[in-house]
């Protein structure tokens, strides 16, 4: 086998290898999708957790007397609440983030690659494979983190006079039940939320190692494949002996 052949024979045998690793990722991608409710909006009414929030506001009376000594409770249950709504949206925000980045920094890269191709640097379109399967990933995670989805509100106004009609100065207390299922409903839909963000997070990291780990490798693997010079051959050159 010539020096050329087998040259081309390392590239082959090195595009086989990325091939071979891109297919892994999307097999592990595919069967994360399969096996895993990765896109499965949870209803928070149906919640266990939920549940018990609704039989608690079912069955709880504050008393004729002494309800007073629920309002710190109430107090807690507010703060709860406005603390899962700022994480609410301190994980859109990250979401967003992730988009912005992905979404302007992976087709620049792209770009470049195909700008700067070769003939002789045709491979690196391999190398991209996964990183730009991780990136795809990475934004559709953090978008479908972004979909609208039914949350839990603060109670309405006329249920609020409702309450005050039936319990009276106790009404406010009473509505302890109320900010108990907004509270558990909004940490089902903040837990829901936080798993596709880290997702997303996740495939950012992918993408990222996906596009640095090549340029670390390929200088030591294009070393090996460099042809050795071959050995210059002595020829020594004997006069004719004069007769």
């Amino acid at each position: 086998m010539s020096t050329g052949q087998s040259v081309k024979q390392q590239r082959d045998d090195f595009n086989k290898l990325v091939r071979d690793a891109a297919k892994r990722i999307w097999d592990s991608l595919f069967a994360a999708v399969k096996w895993w409710p990765l896109f499965r909006r949870t209803d928070y009414t149906k919640d266990p957790l939920y549940l018990k929030s609704e039989e608690f506001k079912k069955v709880f009376d504050p008393g004729e007397e002494n309800h007073a000594r629920y309002t710190w409770v109430l107090t807690h249950a507010k703060d709860a609440y406005e603390a899962l709504h700022k994480t609410f949206n301190d994980l859109d925000a990250k979401a967003d983030t992730i988009i912005k980045y992905l979404g302007v920094g992976t087709p620049v890269a792209t770009l470049a690659v195909l700008i700067n191709i070769t003939p002789e640097t045709a491979y690196l379109v391999y190398w991209l494979m996964p990183a730009a399967l991780c990136a795809v990933g990475s934004i559709f995670f953090a978008m479908w983190a972004l979909e609208p989805t039914s949350v839990p509100t603060a109670p309405h106004v006329n249920t609020a006079a409702e309450y005050v009609d039936f319990f009276e100065d106790r009404s406010e207390v009473a509505f302890l039940g109320l900010w108990h299922c907004c509270c558990e409903g909004m940490s089902v839909k903040v837990t829901e939320k936080a798993h596709f963000v880290r997702v997303a997070g996740w495939l950012l990291v992918g993408t990222l190692v996906s596009l640095l780990l090549p340029m670390a490798v390929w200088p030591a693997y294009r070393a090996n494949m460099t042809p050795a010079q071959p050995k210059p051959v002595l020829v020594q050159v004997v006069p004719a002996s004069s007769k």
